[in-house]
C-alpha cells in the first residue's frame, strides 16, 4: 500500500542518512497516512523542511490525529517538529503561517504564547496575500487556541485587521456557512465587538446562506450574536431573526448541547423562540439531557426563565431540566434566580 510503502522508504532513507528532493519530501509528508509515519520522517528530514514541507507537515498532523495531540505531545519527534516550526516562522508565507496555526487549533496543542505572538507578526505583515477562507480560519484557530489575557491581547491585534478584511469586497460573502458560523463563535469566544458596518456585512453574508446553516452553524452564530449583543435593530436584528427561524424550521433535528445554547441566547438577546422550537425541545431535551454539563443545564434553566411567551411549553421545558436537579449543587438555586451566564460557550 501507499502508506506502508512511505513508512518503509521513510525507515531506509533515516537508517541511510540519505537526502531526498524537495518535491520527494513533499509528497511523502502528504501521504503519511498515520502518525507514526509523519513523525518518522520529521526525525529524518525535519532539518531539511522548507515552507511547504512545514505547512504539509502540520496539515498531515491535523489530519491523522482526530484525537487530537494527546496521543504524542509527549512524544520527542513532535517537540522537533514545533522546534523546526518555530526556528523556520521568519521564512514561512502566509498560508504556511495559516496552516500551522490551524493544524496547532485544530489537535489542541497551544504552542505557547510567544509562539502564537511571533506566529501572528509574521502573518500581519501578509494578509492582502490570504483568501477568505484563510482568514476565517485564522479567527477560528486563534479563538480555540485562547487560553490566557495576554494572548486574547495580541491576538486582538491581528483579530482586528483580519475581520476588516473580511469586511471589505464582500469577503464574508465568498465564505461558506460553516466558515461564517466559524467566524462569527470565534468573534464571540475573543469578545470582539462588531461596528455598524461589520454588522450589516456579516448579516447579509449569512442571511444570503440561512437555508444551507446546519444546527450547529445556527446554534454558534446565535450563541455569538449574543455574546457580542447585537443591537436589536437593523441588520443585526435581521441576523437574529433569520437564525431563530431557521432554528424553528429544523429543530427537530438538533441535539441538547445545540438547543441549550439558543435558549441561552433567546433571553440574552429579549427574542422569544417559536412553538415549534419550543416543542421539539421538550422531546429533545427529555431523551438528551442526562448528555448536558451541569453548567450546560445551568444554562438551558436560565435561558428558559426569561420567555415570556408559550409558557406551558416552557413550563413543561423547565419541569424536564429540573429532574434530579436536588442532586445537584447549586442548581436548585438557579431554579429560583437566575445567574449571569456571560461566561457561556458553545
Amino acid at each position: 500500500s501507499c502508506s506502508a510503502g512511505a513508512s518503509t522508504e521513510a525507515n531506509g532513507l533515516m537508517k541511510s542518512g540519505a537526502e531526498l528532493a524537495p518535491q520527494a519530501l513533499t509528497r511523502m509528508l502528504h501521504k503519511a497516512a498515520t502518525i507514526q509515519e509523519l513523525l518518522d520522517l520529521v526525525e529524518a528530514h525535519s532539518k531539511d523542511f522548507n515552507d511547504i514541507h512545514m505547512s504539509t507537515a502540520f496539515m498531515t498532523l491535523a489530519r491523522s490525529a482526530p484525537g487530537g495531540a494527546s496521543q504524542f505531545r509527549l512524544d520527542p519527534r513532535f517537540g522537533q517538529l514545533v522546534a523546526q516550526a518555530e526556528a523556520l516562522l521568519h521564512s514561512l508565507g502566509a498560508q504556511s503561517c495559516v496552516n500551522v496555526l490551524w493544524a496547532f487549533a485544530k489537535i489542541r496543542h497551544h504552542p505557547g504564547e510567544q509562539f502564537i505572538e511571533r506566529i501572528s507578526d509574521v502573518m500581519e505583515r501578509h494578509l492582502s496575500d490570504l483568501w477568505p477562507q484563510n482568514l476565517a480560519n485564522v479567527l477560528w484557530a486563534y479563538a480555540a487556541l485562547h487560553r490566557s489575557r495576554r494572548g486574547a491581547e495580541h491576538a486582538g491585534q491581528l483579530v482586528r485587521p483580519v475581520v476588516r478584511q473580511l469586511e471589505v469586497n464582500g469577503n464574508a460573502g465568498a465564505l461558506s456557512p460553516v466558515e461564517i458560523a466559524n467566524s462569527l463563535w470565534a468573534l464571540g469566544r475573543l469578545r470582539e465587538r462588531l461596528c455598524e458596518e461589520g454588522w450589516k456585512e456579516w448579516s447579509a453574508a449569512a442571511v444570503r446562506k440561512t437555508s444551507f446553516f446546519k444546527p450547529e452553524d445556527l446554534a454558534r452564530s446565535l450563541w455569538a450574536c449574543a455574546v457580542m449583543r447585537a443591537p436589536m435593530q437593523g441588520a443585526p436584528l435581521e441576523l437574529v431573526e433569520m437564525l431563530i427561524n431557521a432554528s424553528a424550521r429544523r429543530a427537530r433535528v438538533f441535539s441538547a448541547r445545540q438547543v441549550t445554547p439558543i435558549l441561552w441566547a433567546c433571553r440574552r438577546l429579549q427574542q422569544e423562540p417559536s412553538s415549534e422550537f419550543l416543542e421539539a425541545a421538550l422531546a429533545i431535551m427529555g431523551r438528551g439531557k442526562e448528555t448536558l454539563a451541569i453548567e450546560e443545564v445551568t444554562r438551558a434553566v436560565w435561558g428558559c426563565q426569561g420567555l415570556q411567551q408559550h409558557r406551558h411549553l416552557v413550563e413543561q421545558l423547565l419541569q424536564i431540566l429540573a429532574v434530579g436537579a436536588e442532586s445537584v449543587e447549586g442548581l436548585g438555586a438557579v431554579l429560583c434566580q437566575s445567574p449571569n451566564p456571560c461566561s457561556a460557550r458553545v
